[in-house]
């Protein structure tokens, strides 16, 4: 995977929230490197071993989330948490049918005062139907500018991270690309 493609998977999983939960041992399971979310070419300029190598990414991305306040697998559980709380809110569909109930009661009594109750109730249940189906699209909408302002937070905070753990295992005499 290309490191920007791999870059675009996390802030993908992250904010959309569109792939399985990674773990967050220290042992490489499914073929992702807890130290290496990015799926960056490491290269041991110094001849460090392999294990050399594990402690050295895992200290720089230790350092790297310190320095800029945000940790990949932090941010992407925290953002499963809230993708599954949004998913619960979503699930109550139940605006037009209370906009329609709360018309209903409204136009029976309006209807009550004109002389019919009947129709009164069926033009408020009708309208309140409408209105509550526009809070939800209102609503929608929002969820998703807010959606969209989260993603670009994310990727500028996902590069200030990866540049951090970049510098690092540079500094540590380590080739990245």
């Amino acid at each position: 995977m290309s490191k920007q493609a791999s870059r675009w998977a996390l802030v993908s999983c992250a904010v959309a929230l569109m792939c399985q939960a990674v773990p967050l041992s220290g042992q490489q399971q499914a073929g992702v490197d807890p130290t290496n979310p990015l799926g960056h070419f490491i290269y041991p300029a110094n001849d460090q071993s392999q294990q050399q190598q594990q402690a050295d990414q895992s200290e720089c991305y230790t350092w790297a989330s310190e320095q800029t306040g945000f940790n990949p697998y932090q941010a992407y559980q925290q953002a499963l948490a809230a993708q599954q709380q949004a998913n619960q809110a979503g699930q109550r569909q139940g605006d037009v049918v209370r906009g329609a109930a709360g018309g209903a009661v409204g136009g029976l009594i309006i209807g009550a005062i004109a002389g019919d109750a009947g129709k009164g109730a069926a033009i408020g249940a009708a309208s309140g139907g409408l209105i509550g189906g526009m809070k939800r699209r209102s609503r929608r909408r929002n969820a998703e500018q807010e959606a969209e302002q989260q993603q670009q937070q994310a990727q500028a905070m996902l590069n200030s991270w990866d540049q951090a753990f970049s510098v690092c295992l540079q500094g540590k005499g380590y080739t990245v690309g």
